[in-house]
């Protein structure tokens, strides 16, 4: 029903906008892949506005125009003399101390490319074995397939009916199957 009002966050699109139930500031990230999800001023790659109090990039820190906020030697604001965000001292993003990111999400598996099994390392809620959510264009657990659903029926939308289950479906599927018969005669 487009005059729905919408429940963030629970993988129903109730007002059948088509959009993603988990991005509800609009601003093209999902909840879980930025740092504030009401406000479409902050995501990952956003300009950074310089002493403003807001960390408009979403890396933990709002840029400053002192070149070494914490006086260890590097530009970033971690107690490391490294110019990652993390505190230790190996010079990528991951914890692992050594000079490769195996797992930069931090989601407990290494990269696909890096002999792992992740397929999005960028993403620590793409893992194998992760649960799908349906309609996100995402393959969250790596199986190579998208889960989906389909909007089916009349009097609103439900989101969440899949074709096996509908019988309008049903119906719709013996009427395309009549018709191509009788064309055939």
């Amino acid at each position: 029903n487009p005059a729905a009002a919408e429940v963030w966050y629970d993988g129903v699109d109730q007002d059948c906008s088509g959009g993603s139930d988990f991005d509800q500031d609009g601003d093209g990230f999902d909840r879980d892949a930025e740092c504030d999800d009401t406000n479409s001023g902050r995501f990952p790659g956003n300009r950074e506005v310089l002493d403003d109090g807001v960390d408009q990039d979403c890396d933990g820190v709002d840029e400053t125009t002192d070149p070494d906020p914490d006086s260890d030697s590097d530009s970033d604001s971690d107690s490391d003399s490294d110019s990652d965000s993390d505190s230790d001292a190996d010079p990528d993003s991951d914890s692992d101390l050594t000079d490769v990111d195996l797992d930069v999400d931090n989601d407990g598996y290494i990269d696909a490319n890096k002999g792992g099994a992740d397929c999005n390392d960028a993403n620590p809620d793409v893992y194998p074995g992760a649960p799908e959510a349906p309609n996100s264009g995402v393959d969250e657990n790596c199986d190579g397939y998208l889960a989906t659903s389909f909007i089916i029926g009349s009097g609103g939308c439900r989101c969440n009916t899949t074709p096996t289950n509908n019988p309008m479906w049903v119906a719709l599927l013996v009427v395309v199957g009549l018709v191509t018969l009788r064309r055939r005669r």
